[in-house]
């Protein structure tokens, strides 16, 4: 073994190219760094690689192995290059330590190839492989390169879209290497948390899961479902603690109490696995040396408070023996006065402690230490008051030292809780560098103590700062200190920095730094705030701003405001001159699209920001009526367009892109084949110019590939092609289309599983929406639905809802066109029931938008699936989200609902709790909205109810006919239920607007349903005298007024051409059957009814699908319109309704259909 460096990243297990090994007596603690070996790799003479790896040996430098690649490279293969990697990085760490050194390996080219041939080999790698390239990139982490970059993004990608061949115990290796990477955690958690369930793990892997959570809480980046696999990682290591040395369970019980799982976890329980170590530890306290003592006491204090405390006591005696060495003491010292108020030393005890401090001699101590020192004196009143000389020895011998940044920034911290950040001025010569953790620390008290305490006087506590900082004479470099902090309202800082700028004078890129820092805050200084409002910033000036800004800064709402602000006001002005340059504007909307979150493109009702819009308005409307050339890469579409899915964003302006691209780009057929692909997301009409869309996909036919991925691509450009064959004409005819299908079915059979998971399904759903359009076309292959059904169901376990989601919503756009839709939903039931039974919550998932959860609503209604158990996990879902939605986000979720006619309590009441808590944020349209929906759904809050309607009168679009409509039908169904009094006002006004309406009603009753709702306004109003309404003199006038008015529309209008269904053949046959006269589809008064039976005076009604909501368990508001009207004609002709449940009525067998009718007599 050779000793190459000192480095944290290893400090549980080590770096292997063999089989993994676990190494529990390693340490787990990170208070001292751990010397790593790199172990000889392992290799036997049957390997692949043997050979190759014999010949590297000789090779006594980087140069040498590097030309033995380039001279053999033909021999390398996807086995054996990491060895090649391996080697090189064994040559090459001890020269880690010099950076010059560092850059010309990354500069070299033949290290380039090799990382870039390994990188292209990643999709036939093994997962072991995979594994041990991860942790040679976790070794290299230092080597800021775009080589070593692109092969970071290559393997991360590989993992994520192979995750499904790695074993449980891999997965906890890649937990542990992605954490240490910093990407993204979401795919490993999700495996991790399936595969703790049942399978067995080793002791070393479950360290690594509890090491990882914590490493993550020293970010500062541990969350719930981190601590949830750490506290199921320990209760599986229980009966594995035989395997665990001493000194690794010490450091596992420091750990899992500093996890704080009892709060950090979903369940809030402590784990069991505390309890098993602290009964080992006691049992073995007499093993324990001082250092662990020390780690000990420092536990307790995110121990619970009902934690027994014999081990506390035991460690705390003799912790600061007079005979132990100063850094113990001092490691000892800052355990016992950092600890939880019901543990801390008596005053005695604090007084005993820090004398021994006084008294030591601190000069050799590490600096650290001596800071860690200061900062947990300065948390006792006393201590912080009574050694005031202790406090400035220390800061003399401070002042000999040189620090790293984050020294400094505990050093400030240790000054200003100690109130001697002036007197430390001078002695720790601090430079302009400095002062920035000086102004740090100064912010986070103010935003502590204003936590704490709103009287807090903000300006006294910045008054000896700015003193300081005043002092210093290049005032420029306090910019970055201030501008860094996070501000608080009228926060000084910010004043005084507003008042030692010019902005008049700057340069454009100082500038830009400036303003970029300023947008980003949320709490922006009100000088600064006008500033912002009245600059009128360039182009180049934005394009600036924006570069300046990162990923971490784009998280405010000022961005989008600003940036969308001064871009449209420079659209304006270069509109008037005949100057714009759609790219600029392009390149501005892309950079806020792709790198803002939603929560700030949205505004707090749900619709996106004004300024933001108006830059769509401005960009989308100049795209669509000129062709000017915008510079767009295709991974650029590509991203952009996944984003603008995402959110949901409805604009013309992708379209608009991708036809520019087709027309102006030079890029390879390859590169252009993946746009021609993304092309077809957007119906062909959505492009201003078909012919270039023509040209562009029939020059794509000619590229040919041979992967499953090519496969895919082209069939679904050909099937684009084909259902887009009556806008334009293509290239293309049905048979090459099934010649094309026909070789994706055959790749989708070759194809691996799990290892094609992504490409696999969506080759599959391909076909299914193939098998969609051939139905339309009377085409159907007969073998489609078994072959689609068997492979759906070993796909099952790899489904992605996404993915899901895209291609039923393709499949139900073609299907709406199609009047026998149902029969193909029938036929391939089966399919569609595998793809929606995937619908398993997960957290990514919780993240999708609301739209997700509508759209798998509409899909389970659409597609006709009948598994209670799925409309329930998708209802649940929305419901789980509706605290969190935003206005409009509920008004659309509602309509939605009653739309699908899906009746669910449960949901339908936390949607209306959510309006009245929130109710003052809602407009009168809104609440319109959400009342009326939830009438169609003939669901009552009369809460809701008697607050929401009066708002009605003060809709803006209530000089819509459509609206007034909608209102009116709302009130009368509501109006029986809840005190007449209090709404008889609005309902005036309502009806006012209605009669004002009447000349417009007839263009808008083409719509089924508003007509409908029109002639249940007219029937209750005909025959409002047999209703419980009552009517004032003036409403009753105005029901006149309305009735004559619509009287030519209603006897013109109202004429249904209805023919008898199934069941209404049924029903008549019976009626027949024993003699009972009735005429079907009867006109009584201008109410149709199914059947009048004049001679028993009794009229048959069936609830059909109109009067039902979709569970056949609840009736909508049109049935109980119905009622209500019926019920007054039964006053009016003296007659007797009877109703039959449609449903109910097919489900019946004929003996109990007689028995029915026979009633009726």
């Amino acid at each position: 073994m050779i000793r190459i460096f000192r480095l944290n990243l290893f400090q549980v297990g080590r770096l292997s190219f063999c089989q993994n090994k676990p190494i529990i007596e390693q340490s787990l603690s990170d208070e001292s760094d751990i010397d790593v070996a790199l172990p000889e790799i392992k290799i036997k003479e049957n390997n692949p690689g043997f050979d190759i790896y014999q010949q590297l040996q000789s090779a006594k430098s980087m140069h040498q192995t590097l030309d033995f690649y380039q001279l053999n490279k033909d021999i390398f293969n996807v086995k054996n290059s990491y060895i090649l990697l391996f080697h090189i990085f064994k040559l090459t760490l001890p020269q880690m330590i010099n950076r010059q050194q560092r850059d010309l390996i990354g500069q070299d080219e033949r290290f380039i190839n090799l990382l870039n041939d390994l990188a292209q080999n990643f999709e036939e790698t093994p997962p072991d492989t995979i594994i041990n390239c991860l942790k040679i990139f976790v070794s290299l982490k230092g080597w800021n390169y775009p080589q070593m970059k692109q092969f970071a993004t290559t393997l991360k990608s590989t993992i994520i879209d192979k995750i499904f061949i790695f074993s449980h115990l891999q997965c906890c290796e890649l937990y542990y290497y992605f954490i240490i990477s910093d990407w993204n955690l979401f795919i490993i958690i999700k495996q991790l948390r399936e595969k703790l369930k049942g399978e067995q793990f080793v002791t070393y892997n479950l360290i690594l899961i509890i090491k990882g959570s914590f490493i993550l809480l020293q970010k500062d980046a541990l969350r719930t479902q981190h601590a949830d696999l750490a506290f199921t990682a320990s209760q599986l290591l229980i009966p594995q603690l035989v395997n665990v040395t001493h000194n690794s369970k010490i450091n596992i019980f420091v750990k899992l109490a500093q996890l704080s799982l009892q709060t950090t976890t979903t369940h809030k329980k402590f784990p069991q696995l505390i309890h098993t170590l602290y009964q080992y530890i006691q049992e073995n306290y007499q093993n324990l040396n001082q250092f662990q003592k020390i780690l000990i006491i420092q536990s307790y204090k995110t121990l619970p408070n009902n934690m027994d405390t014999t081990l506390y006591t035991l460690c705390k005696d003799n912790l600061m023996d007079p005979k132990e060495t100063t850094i113990n003491k001092l490691r000892a010292s800052i355990a016992l006065l950092n600890q939880r108020s019901d543990l801390l030393p008596t005053k005695a005890e604090q007084i005993a402690i820090v004398e021994q401090i006084n008294k030591s001699n601190l000069e050799e101590q590490n600096p650290q230490v001596l800071i860690q020192f200061l900062n947990a004196a300065s948390q006792i009143d006393y201590i912080r008051d009574n050694y005031k000389q202790l406090f400035k020895r220390i800061i003399q011998i401070l002042s000999k030292k040189s620090f790293k940044n984050q020294t400094y920034m505990n050093l400030a911290k240790a000054l200003f809780d100690l109130k001697l950040y002036a007197e430390s001025f001078d002695v720790l010569k601090f430079d302009p560098e400095n002062i920035y953790y000086m102004i740090q620390r100064a912010n986070q008290i103010a935003l502590q103590q204003l936590k704490l305490n709103r009287e807090f006087n903000i300006q006294e506590h910045y008054k000896p700062v700015i003193a300081l900082i005043d002092k210093l004479d290049d005032k420029s470099t306090l910019i970055r200190p201030i501008l860094d902090i996070n501000p608080v309202k009228n926060d000084p800082l910010f004043e005084y920095l507003y008042s030692i700028l010019d902005f008049n004078t700057m340069q454009l890129n100082q500038k830009a730094y400036i303003i970029s820092n300023i947008i980003k805050q949320n709490n922006i200084n009100e000088n600064f705030r006008q500033y912002l409002d009245s600059l009128d910033a360039d182009i180049p000036l934005i394009k600036a701003i924006l570069e300046k800004l990162t990923l971490k800064m784009m998280t405010s709402s000022n961005i989008t405001k600003y940036i969308s602000l001064w871009s449209v006001k420079q659209f304006k002005k270069q509109q008037e001159t005949n100057s714009i340059v759609i790219d600029d504007y392009v390149h501005i909307f892309s950079k806020i699209i792709l790198y803002c979150p939603g929560q700030i493109i949205y505004n707090n009702r749900g619709t996106v920001n004004q300024q933001l819009r108006e830059l769509i308005y401005s960009i989308s409307s100049f795209m669509s009526k000129n062709s000017q050339k915008v510079i767009i890469s295709e991974p650029h579409i590509a991203k952009l367009k996944n984003k603008i899915s995402y959110l949901n964003l409805r604009t013309s302006i992708m379209p608009n892109l991708i036809q520019n691209y087709c027309k102006y780009n030079e890029d390879p057929i390859s590169t252009q084949f993946n746009v021609g692909f993304y092309l077809t997301d957007y119906q062909m009409k959505t492009f201003q110019d078909t012919k270039i869309i023509s040209d562009f996909l029939n020059k794509l036919i000619e590229f040919e590939g041979s992967t499953l991925v090519y496969q895919i691509k082209r069939s679904r450009i050909i099937l684009y092609m084909m259902e887009s064959q009556k806008i334009i004409k293509f290239d293309v005819d049905d048979v090459l289309l099934k010649h094309e299908m026909e070789k994706l079915k055959q790749k989708t059979i070759e194809a691996k599983l799990p290892q094609s998971t992504k490409n696999y399904t969506e080759a599959l759903l391909l076909q299914l929406q193939y098998a969609a359009w051939t139905f339309m076309n009377d085409e159907q292959d007969p073998e489609i639905i078994k072959f689609l059904e068997n492979h759906l169901q070993n796909a099952r376990p790899y489904l992605n809802l996404s993915i899901i989601r895209y291609f039923l919503l393709q499949i139900m756009e073609q299907l709406k066109r199609y009047n026998r839709y149902f029969e193909f939903a029938r036929q391939f039931s089966k399919c569609f029931e595998i793809l929606l039974g995937k619908f398993e919550i997960t957290h990514e998932e919780e993240k999708m938008p609301n739209q997700v959860f509508i759209d798998f609503l509409e899909f389970y209604k659409f597609f006709r699936i009948e598994n209670k158990q799925i409309e329930e996990k998708i209802l649940n879902q929305i419901s789980n989200l509706v605290p969190e939605m935003k206005q409009v986000q509920i008004v659309e979720t509602l309509k939605s609902v009653a739309d699908l006619k899906i009746y669910d309590t449960k949901l339908l009441a936390k949607i209306s709790q959510q309006v009245l808590d929130k109710f003052q944020y809602y407009g009168p349209h809104e609440i319109f909205q959400i009342l009326h929906n939830l009438a169609r759904l003939n669901y009552f809050n009369k809460e809701l109810v008697q607050k929401g309607i009066p708002l009605f009168t003060q809709v803006q679009e209530m000089t819509s006919s459509f609206y007034a409509i909608q209102q009116l039908w709302t009130v009368l169904l509501y109006y029986e239920c809840i005190n007449q009094e209090q709404i008889s006002n609005t309902l005036t006004q309502i009806l006012k607007n209605v009669i004002h309406q009447s000349k417009y009603i007839n263009k808008k009753l083409n719509i089924p349903i508003l007509f409908r709702q029109f002639m249940d306004i007219y029937n209750i109003l005909s025959l409002f005298k047999f209703t419980q309404i009552n009517f004032s003199i003036e409403q009753q006038k105005l029901i006149t007024s309305f009735l004559d008015q619509s009287k030519n529309l209603v006897d013109t209008k109202f004429i249904i051409q209805q023919k008898l269904n199934k069941q209404q053949e049924q029903i008549s046959f019976q009626l027949k059957r024993f003699n009972i006269n009735f005429q079907a589809n009867y006109l009584l008064d201008n109410q149709y009814v199914d059947y009048y039976l004049p001679d028993l005076k009794k009229v048959l009604i069936v609830d059909n699908s109109l009067y039902v909501t979709k569970d056949q368990q609840h009736y909508t508001g049109f049935r109980q319109f119905n009622i209500m009207i019926l019920e007054a004609l039964e006053k009016k002709y003296n007659i007797k309704v009877i109703r039959i449940n449609d449903w109910q009525w097919s489900q019946m067998d004929k003996d109990q259909q007689k028995e029915v009718i026979e009633k009726l007599k």
